[in-house]
């Protein structure tokens, strides 16, 4: 009897331990799912960034046409944006979309920072002759950088969304432990 009776307890034992390891296989499983997923959103997330901002690169050729023929005072101002699209397409192109260069990824950050505040500024209302401001071309080329730039505010914003929850998923105890052994590491905010 006592015989049986220390059995039934070590069956009882080995299933908890089963269930136990069972559980922790599952929960090892679905965390690091969980982690390359958020590191897919935030990929994702990136290359769209990078299509707008390649859009916006491919807009200021088109731009620089359109001052070319009509606007030679304003040569200065279209060479300092020229020289920023070249600079950040640059960075583009050492960051070959691996946010996970941090330092690359804050001088893309700082490139495209320096681009916009050039195109405000050709762009600002003092800089435009006044025949042009009744010229559909030119209304629709403004439109169109208008419009890019507040969706790449907006891709921007979703960009450092979708890496903060990624760092902080990665930044959480469990998970740390098995973030490098499923190829997650830490991604740069822009």
């Amino acid at each position: 009897m006592l015989g049986g009776f220390l059995l039934g307890e070590i069956v009882t034992a080995l299933i908890i331990i089963f269930c136990v390891m069972l559980l922790s296989l599952f929960w090892l499983v679905g965390a690091s799912k969980r982690l390359k997923q958020l590191r897919s959103d935030a990929l994702h997330a990136f290359s769209k960034i990078e299509n707008l901002l390649r859009r916006r690169h491919d807009l200021i050729p088109e731009l620089a046409r359109k001052i070319d023929l009509h606007a030679d005072d304003e040569h200065e101002a279209l060479n300092i944006v020229i020289a920023a699209r070249n600079q950040a397409a640059a960075a583009h192109r050492r960051i070959n979309g691996d946010p996970g260069r941090t330092e690359m990824m804050h001088k893309i950050g700082i490139e495209e920072r320096r681009l916009t505040r050039a195109l405000s500024h050709l762009l600002a209302e003092h800089h435009i002759p006044a025949e042009w401001k009744d010229d559909p071309q030119w209304q629709e080329i403004c439109y169109e950088v208008s419009e890019l730039d507040h969706r790449i505010d907006v891709a921007w914003l979703a960009y450092n969304d979708s890496i903060r929850a990624y760092n902080t998923a990665i930044g959480q105890l469990p998970r740390r432990l098995i973030a490098s052994r499923c190829g997650c590491h830490l991604l740069a905010l822009l």
